[in-house]
């Protein structure tokens, strides 16, 4: 996508270029699609569907805790999703997991019935549109939010999304998952320096460095460099619609990881093109 609006944007230089640019772009969303769909399915590897609508689910829940306004037909799809009584119990603002993977949780009904999922969910939201708006912003504001830290202790969390998980969990083991660490040595304990554990900064400070990168990019009309960014801005956008803010440290890293493309490029916007020739 970033692409192809890229493309629009500059479509007088060379056109030729560009469109082999795309099509290389074309190729490798189709590959993952190809991979993640048909050989899936022959591989025999399930995907829940509970996973699409996470932030939809979360809504719907926090509208049961809270005791918005729900009608007849809605009552009773989630009551067959999961026992109403336990939609409160279960609510934790920043995480969906606790209802998603309760025992009592249907994802074969919600698999059978996603349609009506997203029409459930759209009749709640137009009877309880505050609570959705504000059950939206408490799952999500920690990935925009420069200076909110909560969940930076989750050390479980950052250790599952570690290669070292493959050593303790047993659905590694079966699938023959081998692990080797390279750095390992006997002589410096890297653990021990580069602990995974550590805290980190806060997620939304990284997302601004990179929004003001490339507003920066824009005004300075280089908005070639924006292309270098929208890894973490596609990230991000999935993230938004469908992943509350509970495991960010996890899944906000390719962000962290850009730090030092960000650190490299403002200096690069910021030279003229005179300078920049030389």
């Amino acid at each position: 996508m970033g692409s192809a609006v890229y493309i629009v944007m500059n479509r007088k230089n060379n056109y030729k270029e560009m469109i082999r640019y795309l099509l290389c772009h074309c190729i490798v969303v189709a590959v993952v699609f190809v991979i993640t769909g048909p050989v899936y399915e022959a591989s025999g590897i399930k995907r829940d569907e509970v996973e699409k609508y996470g932030i939809l689910l979360q809504q719907m829940t926090r509208t049961v805790a809270e005791e918005g306004e729900i009608g007849e037909c809605e009552y009773a799809f989630l009551d067959e999703l999961l026992p109403i009584k336990k939609y409160k119990e279960l609510y934790m603002p920043q995480l969906v997991d606790p209802v998603k993977w309760d025992a009592e949780f249907d994802n074969n009904f919600l698999e059978g019935n996603s349609e009506k999922f997203i029409l459930t969910w759209f009749n709640l939201l137009l009877k309880n549109p505050k609570i959705y708006v504000k059950a939206y912003l408490e799952m999500t504001y920690q990935y925009w939010v420069p200076n909110v830290w909560v969940n930076n202790r989750y050390t479980s969390n950052i250790l599952e999304g570690n290669p070292d998980a493959v050593i303790f969990e047993q659905q590694w083991k079966e699938a023959e998952v081998i692990y080797c660490n390279l750095l390992e040595n006997k002589w410096i304990d890297m653990k021990h320096i580069f602990s995974l554990t550590t805290p980190m900064a806060a997620v939304g400070l990284f997302v601004w460095l990179a929004v003001l990168t490339a507003l920066y990019a824009v005004l300075k009309k280089k908005s070639v460099f924006i292309l270098g960014l929208i890894p973490c801005f596609g990230n991000l956008a999935t993230l938004l619609v469908a992943t509350p803010a509970g495991y960010w440290p996890r899944y906000m890293l390719v962000i962290y990881y850009m730090f030092p493309i960000f650190f490299c490029m403002i200096p690069m916007i910021g030279k003229d093109d005179e300078e920049a020739n030389r």
